[in-house]
């Protein structure tokens, strides 16, 4: 199926240029700096590790619309695959044509374009995918689908909502690459675990 070997595919892509940026970029810190520090405007292999997270994002939008037409006679889920596509698919396509510059910290006399766009970004996806696997898990639960994956999906938007408002409230932490990382497995594993599903015929 589509929607599963695009998944699956897609959060490799973004695993795989992800542990790229940390290995191979020098001086570099998963912890204590975001992802996109490691293709930001000016670093080694940038236009690679961009490349990588387009492509992620591409094979994560074909997910998420494959998914679209899966559910198109169960509307509230196929309403929040939309925007699950439109702001993670779509707004990893963005956040990798326009990185931030570098440091990924923008100069607040002169910020350029492609760092605003990059964070607009990037604060919409977080604002709204956690609260977005929220409504799916109550969606599947309602539809019957297996307790495992209702609970996973809860328990991952429940994850990533928790690490989002750390991060919003702690922006400059030290620990803001874990956080930022903490919230990208909780989605990632959750694409994994819902083309895994896909692939066994136990989602209709």
């Amino acid at each position: 199926m589509i929607a599963s070997i695009s998944g699956i595919l897609g959060a490799a892509v973004f695993v795989v240029a992800s542990i790229w940026s940390g290995l191979y970029v020098g001086h570099y810190d998963p912890v204590s700096q975001f992802i996109s520090e490691g293709y930001a405007r000016g670093m080694p292999y940038a236009s690679i590790l961009q490349l990588g997270f387009i492509v992620s994002g591409v094979l994560l939008s074909v997910f998420g619309w494959a998914l679209v037409f899966h559910f198109r006679n169960v509307k509230t889920i196929q309403y929040l695959f939309i925007v699950f596509t439109v702001f993670y698919g779509f707004g990893t396509v963005v956040t990798g044509i326009f990185p931030c510059d570098m440091g990924c910290v923008p100069d607040e006399h002169n910020p350029s374009v492609s760092q605003y766009i990059h964070n607009l970004s990037g604060g919409i996806t977080y604002l709204t995918i956690p609260l977005t696997l929220l409504l799916m898990a109550r969606s599947f639960k309602r539809r019957g689908y297996h307790p495992p994956l209702y609970r996973y999906t809860r328990i991952c938007g429940l994850v990533s909502i928790a690490f989002v408002t750390i991060l919003f409230l702690q922006p400059e932490s030290h620990f803001k690459g874990l956080y930022q990382r903490i919230i990208e497995i909780a989605i990632l594993s959750w694409i994994l675990v819902m083309s895994t599903f896909l692939q066994s015929g136990r989602v209709d």
